[in-house]
């Protein structure tokens, strides 16, 4: 009975062991979910460099462990060297099927904050990457058939505003695998808290994403991006017109330091300076920033903003304040 006893002992503290083990394994090769992964594998690098840049970028979490699975699953040498962007991955098994296929030929788009469509549409076009007007006529008319529950809200298939922007990798030239891929990029960077965030403030994502677009235009400065945002929202709580130039930008396709009265007079529901509330839709695609200065504005009582020339704005809370700020830097 005492051999039985120790026998059992054994295989139990075998088994807890390798239970404990097995545990360990998984966790420290367990990728951290909704993060992007840019990194590139050279030709012949051996799997200690590649466990290493892998840990580096918190892909993974144990070298060691990396390289023993590898070993176990017969797959230490069938690594391709390759430029990788790797999201979503949900475990260790996904990680090495993408790095065994390669990635030797992805393409690198980088799309800055504040572009249209069309500037968008222009730029990939110029690339090479898509057919400028098959993209243009997919993102404006065809956003419905892209299915991202954020993209409920959106009722007229324009994705204007949700086009995140960011720097990304692609296989082939694609214009809906290229919207596919900003709509997901859109789609991280909008998280949970964001979205709970935009219940606290009454907006839903879609207006939250219009505010921002305003405020993605008319900022030159992240530091004051919060600071108009409070302005806008103000002027809205206050129900007040926008009155934001970028809106009547939009319409007549044109930046200018002063609208003309021409201008300001456009019939169009992007005419903030004739009809309340907010425009329609985004009128570009903003940036991160501007969407937190929207959902998290600074607390002030100001109603005016005014360019000093320099990238910077004066701000004043009443139209005496405004009208001497005009004076001082309009001249």
């Amino acid at each position: 009975m005492k051999l039985f006893s120790k026998i059992f002992i054994f295989i139990v503290s075998i088994v807890f062991l390798g239970t404990l083990f097995y545990s360990y394994l998984i966790y420290s090769l367990t990728p951290e979910k909704d993060k992007v992964f840019e990194f590139e594998i050279y030709k012949n690098e051996n799997i200690e460099n590649i466990g290493k840049k892998l840990k580096d970028l918190n892909i993974i979490k144990d070298i060691n462990m990396f390289k023993l699975y590898l070993k176990l699953n017969d797959k230490d040498t069938k690594i391709n060297a390759g430029k990788y962007r790797i999201e979503n991955i949900k475990n260790i098994d996904e990680l090495i099927s993408i790095l065994e296929k390669g990635q030797e030929n992805l393409i690198k788009y980088t799309i800055p904050e504040g572009y249209t469509i069309e500037q968008i549409a222009e730029k990939l076009s110029d690339m090479k990457i898509v057919d400028k007007n098959e993209f243009i006529n997919l993102s404006k008319n065809y956003g419905n058939e892209f299915n991202f529950k954020f993209l409920e809200e959106v009722k007229d298939g324009n994705l204007e505003g949700f086009l995140f922007p960011d720097t990304y990798l692609i296989s082939e030239p694609d214009a809906r695998k290229v919207i596919l891929q900003m709509l997901g990029g859109f789609e991280m960077a909008f998280n949970d808290d964001m979205r709970n965030r935009a219940i606290a403030q009454n907006m839903s994502v879609k207006e939250v994403v219009i505010l921002a677009s305003i405020v993605e235009r008319e900022a030159k400065l992240d530091s004051e991006r919060p600071i108009i945002a409070s302005v806008f929202l103000n002027r809205l709580r206050a129900g007040w017109k926008l009155e934001a130039c970028s809106t009547v930008e939009y319409v007549v396709k044109k930046n200018a330091e002063v609208l003309s009265l021409k201008d300001l007079e456009i019939d169009s529901p992007y005419n903030t300076y004739k009809y309340s509330g907010l425009p329609p839709t985004p009128i570009c695609n903003p940036g991160k920033k501007s969407i937190l200065a929207v959902l998290y504005p600074a607390d002030t009582q100001y109603f005016y903003f005014v360019s000093k020339g320099d990238g910077s704005h004066s701000f004043s809370k009443t139209f005496a304040e405004h009208e001497e700020n005009i004076r001082k830097y309009l001249k």
